[in-house]
């Protein structure tokens, strides 16, 4: 699988975490759509990476291999969100989590908010 040095970066709901390498057979997304690390269910808003990045996924965890030029984490209104948005390489955010969030080169594993629940025994993802 892959090991986690080190948490990098956090933003509303992503985080991202440093590793050595994205696990062999990992899909590269490459539709806009496959590309929005995290959707707030009641605001129209999402997560990306824009920039020097190219994402993947595997067993249902995304992956960003960010070049040498670096990439920044968006918070941006999805319905905004176009094929060249993904190549923009500075910060264009446009809800509230507005401040900059540069990412430099490297590999991360990315992770999203969960909560336990007790009742049910099983970990939930959080809403907005």
């Amino acid at each position: 699988m892959f090991e986690v040095k080190e948490q990098y970066a956090m933003g509303g709901d992503a985080q991202l975490y440093i590793i050595d390498k994205i696990p062999a057979g990992a899909n590269r997304l490459v539709k806009p759509e496959e590309k929005i690390i995290a959707r707030g269910e009641t605001s129209g808003h999402c997560h990306i990476l824009t920039g020097d990045v190219e994402m993947f996924e595997f067993n249902g965890q995304m992956f960003a291999v960010v070049g040498n030029d670096g990439a920044f984490h968006q918070h941006y209104k999805e319905a905004n969100v176009k094929p060249e948005t993904f190549k923009v390489n500075k910060n264009i955010s446009d809800c509230d989590h507005t401040k900059e969030c540069r990412i430099e080169a490297g590999v991360y594993a990315i992770g999203i908010d969960r909560q336990y629940d007790p009742h049910d025994s099983i970990w939930k993802k959080n809403k907005d």
